[in-house]
């Protein structure tokens, strides 16, 4: 664990100084967080490097910083290395629990009407249905 965090700290201090006037600039220019993470990631960066950056520069906001990045997150690896950097950069510990328990909204993709959305969960818990075993087709030995 503490080779992975070391890691993550090396990796975050080399990647810092190629983006790190990007986003104190997009900071100082009073540009929301979620712009200021999208152009941080569009410059070539990743997720962690700009929470890292972004934590840095605005300690005060690193509950809102964290929530912003694990909404861009698109697995549990790298909420934790979200988490993790938040935390190397200086943020509260107890702040960045918080932001990362929570509540996500999750919205239907776009395109998408409700109607279709809730056909497709109904195939899903169809499709589930369907390939649970049942006491009809499992052997009585199985109960015993």
């Amino acid at each position: 664990m503490k080779n992975k965090l070391a890691g993550l700290l090396l990796a975050s201090s080399v990647m810092v100084p190629t983006a790190f006037a990007g986003v104190a600039d997009d900071l100082s220019n009073g540009l929301s967080l979620d712009v200021v993470l999208q152009n941080a990631i569009a410059a070539g960066g990743t997720v962690e490097s700009a929470t890292f950056e972004m934590v840095q520069l605005a300690p005060e906001r690193a509950g809102d910083v964290v929530v912003m990045a694990i909404a861009a997150c698109a697995d549990a690896v790298c909420e934790r290395s979200v988490a993790q950097s938040a935390i190397s950069a200086g943020a509260d510990p107890v702040a960045v629990t918080a932001a990362t328990a929570a509540p996500r909204r999750f919205s239907r993709p776009s395109g998408m009407s409700r109607r279709d959305l809730q056909r497709a969960r109904h195939a899903q818990r169809v499709t589930e249905r369907r390939t649970r075993p049942s006491a009809r087709t499992t052997p009585l030995a199985s109960y015993y």
